[in-house]
């Protein structure tokens, strides 16, 4: 349901332009929303769109669901999944995606325990800080609220409040039966016992409760509630006592307690779960509204407007179980504010909203068999068309990787010949190289040898050398002696004439 005067195409307009440029399932998603309700000037205005004739025509979310099977595998094939969890992915995933925080938790050492109406404030404050720290995304804008739950101990008189966030709100039709009935049932009996002790004015005003009270009995006992019972249910005070009493941080102690749940700031756009339970005895019709006031039903109401919410889409499960059925839905178009209803492969504008949508798809005892077997061949039919495209598409692709192995094979064997003819070769040349080393080293070897010879001969050359020289020494020193002798007698001879 989408808050009034929120603006319709406002949050479209918004998501599509936080999802340019991005991967995953938020693009995906981006292209699935234009492809849907495409805006003036959008490239999807005539394209893109599968049709059967010129007055019908259709979008197959093919890359959408390709892309979510692939991310998920328990949305993979036509196995049987509640849209309840369907919806919960897509929105976690694109808040994961679109999330710029920092995942900085500011300060968590306040006390929950209020003593005045400013310590809820800033204990609300506290908890919008630590959230807005750590969730910034146009998804955590557009589908989040806040719930207070409010626990009070039997002894002590000081209340505990807590804030949680919250981006659907699911309701047990069968549980939430009761408890009207219960409730109505018990305040009938307290007018009657006051009708006692009343003036017939005041008596007469509690009859005309009394009466409304009776055919609200019955509606009940004939197994149908309301949207205003729902939300009635969600804020019911429950009781814990004895084993599942709780823990109380201020006697220290576990004591019977009470836990009221109340919705404390509403988001714009507000996903209710609409819960019948299991098996074909649970046929509660729900009486829906286009249009719903939850003024009564919501805490913080900014300049004190009232809380309002224009219905824009219903999902229907058609069947008995949860076990197996097929799902139905039908939106409102942002374009032309029609409604129109999505079943597989048919979509077609609806005429009248409040027969063909309100009295019949959302009350949760629709049992058309017939129906139901048609969806689920045509479920089948398309799953098998989807698998036959992915064969195709996955045979095409095997034939090309085995003309790239084929190919690679033969560049292989070519490399592998050239490798082998490299090979002879470095051996060929490895060989020569090594006749030539041995030849070489055998000429260096020889002339080691004649070298060695030389430098003997050389050493006995030197020696003889040394031998002369000594040799020639003793002449010259005889030579001299002789000198001065003959140079003496000369003398001696001269002394004598």
């Amino acid at each position: 349901m989408e808050r009034l005067n929120a603006g319709k195409m406002v949050i479209i307009e918004k998501v599509i332009k936080k999802m340019k440029n991005q991967d995953c399932l938020t693009a995906s998603f981006k292209n699935l929303i234009e492809n849907l309700w495409p805006t003036e000037g959008s490239a999807y205005l005539n394209k893109k769109y599968i049709s059967k004739n010129s007055s019908n025509k259709y979008f197959i979310p093919e890359e959408f669901k390709k892309k979510i099977s692939k991310m998920n595998s328990l949305f993979q094939g036509v196995q049987a999944n509640d849209a309840k969890d369907l919806v919960n992915f897509i929105v976690m995933t694109l808040h994961e995606e679109l999330n710029k925080s920092k995942a900085n938790t500011v300060n968590n050492n306040i006390s929950n325990i209020i003593f005045n109406q400013t310590d809820q404030q800033l204990i609300f404050q506290n908890f919008l800080m630590n959230f807005m720290n750590e969730n910034q995304s146009i998804i955590s804008d557009i589908f989040y609220g806040v719930t207070h739950t409010v626990t009070k101990c039997s002894r002590c008189p000081l209340p505990k409040h807590n804030f949680e966030a919250f981006f659907f709100l699911n309701f047990p039709l069968e549980e939430v039966r009761r408890y009207k009935l219960e409730f109505i049932t018990n305040y009938n009996l307290m007018l009657s016992n006051q009708n006692m002790n009343m003036n017939p004015n005041m008596m007469m005003n509690n009859n005309q409760t009394f009466q409304q009270n009776l055919q609200k009995i019955q509606l009940l006992q004939n197994n149908q509630v309301n949207i205003f019972d729902c939300f009635d249910y969600n804020q019911k005070e429950e009781s814990f006592t004895g084993e599942n009493s709780m823990y109380c941080n201020i006697c220290n102690m576990q004591l019977p307690s009470t836990y009221t749940t109340f919705i404390y700031s509403a988001p714009p756009i507000l996903i209710l779960v609409l819960n019948r339970g299991q098996g074909i005895q649970y046929k509660i019709k729900m009486e829906f509204y286009t249009e719903i006031d939850l003024t009564n039903y919501v805490e913080y109401k900014e300049n004190n407007n009232r809380i309002k919410y224009d219905l824009i889409g219903v999902v229907t499960h058609m069947g008995g179980s949860d076990q197996y059925g097929h799902f139905i839905a039908a939106c409102r178009s942002p374009i032309d504010n029609n409604w129109y209803q999505y079943n597989d492969d048919m979509a077609f504008a609806v005429k009248d909203f409040n027969t063909q949508i309100l009295n019949k798809n959302c009350c949760c005892d629709v049992q058309d068999e017939f129906d139901l077997a048609i969806t689920h061949l045509k479920s089948e039919i398309f799953e098998r068309q989807q698998n036959a495209k992915d064969y195709c598409a996955l045979e095409n692709k095997f034939r090309q990787l085995q003309n790239n192995i084929q190919a690679l094979s033969d560049e292989k064997l070519c490399l592998e010949q050239q490798l082998a003819e490299s090979r002879n070769d470095g051996n060929k040349k490895i060989s020569n190289l090594k006749s030539e080393n041995e030849n070489l080293m055998n000429e260096l070897n020889e002339k080691l040898s004649l070298n060695k010879k030389l430098y003997a001969d050389n050493n006995n050359l030197y020696q003889a050398l040394e031998a002369k020289t000594c040799e020639n020494q003793n002449l010259q020193e005889k030579i001299c002696q002789q000198e001065d002798n003959i140079q003496m007698l000369n003398q001696e001879k001269c002394e004598l004439f």
